[in-house]
C-alpha cells in the first residue's frame, strides 16, 4: 500500500470540514436515529409503519442488481439484498478506504423523494472534495431502502441488516482492490458499524463513530414506554442487534483504534451511552477514545462534520493527538456563526 504520510491540517481543510457540518445541520432532522413510538413485536413484516419494500427484484437477482453501476449483489445467511455505493475517483492504487454509513432516514425525509436524491448528490460531491483534499479514497454505502439499495429502512437496526451490510463491505473490498477499512458514521449509520465489529471484521484499521446509540435494547424499550406503549426488554431483543452486550466478539488488534464522537447535549442518542461503551471496549483490551465535540442541529445531534474528516485523518496515519485538536479546530471554527445562527460556510454559500 503506498505510503499515506502523517499531515497538517490546514485552514482550506477546516473549512472544508466547517461546510460539512453546514450541510449536515440545514438536514438535522434528515438523518437521526429515530426509535418507534410503538410496540416492538417478535415478528413483524415489511418494517415499520410508512416504508417499503424497495427494489425487491434487484435484490433477488444479481443480474438485475448489477446491471447498473455501483451496486453489489450480496447473498447472506438470511437471504440477499442489492447494496448501492458511491465511491470518489482517484488514488486507486490505495488499498485503504474511508467507508461511510449514514443515519436514518426519517419518514419525512422519506417521503420527499426529490429532495433526498438531491440530498444525496449534493453529499456525494462534498465527499469527493474532502477526498481529494485529503489524498484518500473515500466510499459511501446506502443503507437499506434508501438511496438505492434494497430492503425496506423500517427493519434497520436489525440482523438483517446487519449481515447484508457485513457481506457488502466484503464485496466492496474485492471489487475496489481494498485491503484495509476505515470506517465512519453518522447516528445509526455509527450503530451499524459498532454492530459490524463485533461480528470478528479484522480489516478495519480504524473506526470513527459519531452520534451513534449502542445499548439499544434500552433505549428502544424507554422509548416505547415513554410513548405509552407496552414491551419487555426479551421482546425487542428478538428483533434488534445491540452492539453493547457483544463487545466479545470485536477481534483484539493493537493496530486498530476507535474513536467515539459524541456531544453530551446530545437530545437523540444518549452521551453516557457512548462513554460506556467506550468504556467496555477500553475494558475488553481494545484502543479506544471519547471524543467531546459540540454536534449541529437543534438536537446537538449532527456529527458527521467531525467523523469524516477524522476518519480521512485517521486513513493517513494521524496521531490521536493530531485528531483530538482536530477535532477542537472544527468545534473552535463552528462557534463562529453569522448573526442569523447559521455557520459562516452556509451564509456565504446562501442556504
Amino acid at each position: 500500500m503506498p505510503a499515506l504520510s502523517r499531515i497538517k491540517l490546514p485552514v482550506s481543510l477546516l473549512a472544508l470540514a466547517v461546510s460539512f457540518i453546514a450541510t449536515f445541520a440545514l438536514q438535522a432532522g434528515a438523518a437521526e436515529t429515530a426509535y418507534p413510538a410503538g410496540p416492538v413485536p417478535a415478528q413483524r413484516k415489511g418494517g415499520a409503519a410508512g416504508y417499503a419494500m424497495q427494489h425487491a427484484r434487484e435484490a433477488a437477482s444479481a443480474q438485475l442488481c448489477e446491471a447498473e453501476p455501483n451496486r453489489m449483489f450480496t447473498r447472506h445467511r438470511l437471504g440477499s439484498a442489492c447494496i448501492a455505493y458511491y465511491a470518489t475517483d482517484g488514488r486507486e492504487d490505495q488499498r485503504r478506504a474511508v467507508v461511510f454509513f449514514d443515519g436514518d432516514v426519517t419518514l419525512e425525509r422519506y417521503a420527499d423523494k426529490r429532495g433526498h436524491a438531491a440530498e444525496l448528490q449534493r453529499r456525494q460531491r462534498q465527499l469527493q472534495t474532502l477526498a481529494n483534499q485529503f489524498g484518500v479514497r473515500m466510499v459511501r454505502v446506502s443503507r437499506l431502502g434508501v438511496e438505492g439499495s434494497s430492503g425496506n429502512h423500517g427493519d434497520r437496526r436489525k440482523p438483517e441488516e446487519l449481515v447484508a451490510m457485513d457481506a457488502a463491505l466484503d464485496i466492496l473490498k474485492q471489487r475496489l482492490g481494498l485491503d484495509e477499512l476505515v470506517l465512519a458514521g453518522q447516528s445509526g449509520g455509527s450503530t451499524l458499524i459498532a454492530s459490524l465489529l463485533t461480528r470478528g471484521r479484522s480489516d478495519v484499521s480504524c473506526a470513527v463513530l459519531g452520534s451513534g446509540a449502542y445499548e439499544l435494547v434500552d433505549l428502544v424499550h424507554t422509548s416505547i414506554l415513554r410513548n405509552g406503549g407496552r414491551t419487555t426488554t426479551r421482546a425487542i431483543r428478538n428483533v434488534v442487534y445491540d452492539p453493547s452486550t457483544q463487545i466479545e466478539g470485536i477481534v483484539r488488534n493493537s493496530a486498530r483504534r476507535m474513536f467515539i464522537v459524541g456531544d453530551p447535549a446530545d437530545a437523540r442518542t444518549p452521551f453516557d451511552q457512548q462513554a460506556r461503551f467506550v468504556d467496555g471496549l477500553v475494558a475488553a483490551g481494545h484502543h479506544a477514545r471519547l471524543v467531546r465535540v459540540k454536534a449541529t442541529g437543534e438536537l446537538n445531534h449532527g456529527a458527521a462534520g467531525y467523523t469524516l474528516p477524522l476518519a480521512a485523518l485517521c486513513a493517513r496515519n494521524a496521531s490521536d493527538a493530531r485528531m483530538a485538536k482536530a477535532a477542537r479546530d472544527i468545534s473552535a471554527n463552528l462557534k463562529r456563526q453569522s448573526p442569523g445562527g447559521r455557520t459562516e460556510a452556509a451564509a456565504a454559500s446562501g442556504e
